[in-house]
């Protein structure tokens, strides 16, 4: 008896380096999704800090006669127009982003593969 090392077939190498893409895709997913929280939360952890020192938000603020004022928990303080317009812009994508941290975190746990299939009329 002779031991003859048989080639993979080109078949079966398509198949593994199809499968080496996959994990290496799914990998990367992964690592960008966790990237994308941990923006979303610094972002928005950003917006709070900078709230507080600030002495407000814009969207509990008010705009009278020309002059721009943050608002929180009914007090108001002036700021000038870009110190407003700042608020506006960091308020907004601290929401978005925080909509886009919900989203990151459920794709995250719907792609993992430690849940059993559910099986048909649960």
């Amino acid at each position: 008896m002779t031991s003859e090392t048989i080639a993979p077939t080109p078949v079966i190498r398509s198949v593994a380096a199809l499968n080496n893409r996959r994990v290496r895709s799914t990998i990367v997913g992964a690592f960008a999704w966790k990237v994308v929280q941990v923006f979303g939360v610094i972002n928005f952890v950003a917006f709070l800090a900078l709230s507080c020192w600030l002495g407000g938000e814009a969207f509990g603020g008010k705009v009278e006669r020309g002059h721009y004022f943050l608002g929180a928990h009914g007090r108001f303080r002036e700021v000038d127009h870009a110190t407003f317009l700042y608020s506006v812009i960091h308020g907004s994508t601290a929401l978005l982003g925080l909509i886009v941290v919900a989203i990151a975190t459920n794709r995250m746990s719907n792609g993992s593969n430690d849940r059993q299939p559910r099986k048909p009329g649960r």
